[in-house]
């Protein structure tokens, strides 16, 4: 790690080397070798985008609720079994990042579109600087609203990166 003060928190939705984390991984070698910030990576699975960061010698976290929230919105299930428990898992996450944010004092949040349900509000509340990387678009009309509101909203900066 850098001797630096000021930490970039990266998230990741996905462990898997395509589209966001592909263009992800360019950034954080490079902010990673500028040796200007501390740079911390979070994933919710393991797979080559974190081998790739972890042979980089960066840290990386895969907490258990993070985990934990992406099995249970991809298992199947009742509508109303699956609402109950991603209600409990946004809450365990909102706890998670608001924890991690005010560890680090002086850092950034940098997120992919894909975590912005999560992380906007941890970020607002700690008042990080708030960096969002826009890879997708959904074809989901009330989850594209939903993703553009919050972008809009909570974001300091927006990088696109989409074709």
């Amino acid at each position: 790690m850098s001797s630096s003060d000021k930490t970039i928190i990266f998230i990741s939705h996905e462990a898997k080397l395509l589209g966001a984390p592909k263009a992800l991984l360019s950034i954080i070698r490079y902010a990673h070798n500028t040796k200007k910030y501390n740079i911390l990576v979070t994933f919710p699975e393991d797979g080559v985008f974190k081998s790739l960061v972890e042979d980089e010698k960066i840290p990386v976290l895969s907490p258990t609720c993070l985990r934990q929230y992406y099995r249970h919105i991809s298992e199947p299930g009742s509508r109303l079994y699956k609402t109950f428990i991603r209600i409990i898992d946004n809450f365990k996450l909102f706890l998670y990042f608001c924890a991690l944010f005010r560890k680090y004092k002086n850092s950034v949040v940098y997120a992919n579109t894909a975590v912005v349900r999560y992380i906007a509000f941890p970020a607002l509340i700690t008042r990080k600087k708030l960096i969002w990387h826009v890879q997708e678009y959904s074809n989901n009309r009330w989850k594209q609203r939903l993703h553009s509101f919050l972008i809009g909203t909570f974001s300091d900066k927006i990088v696109m990166n989409s074709p």
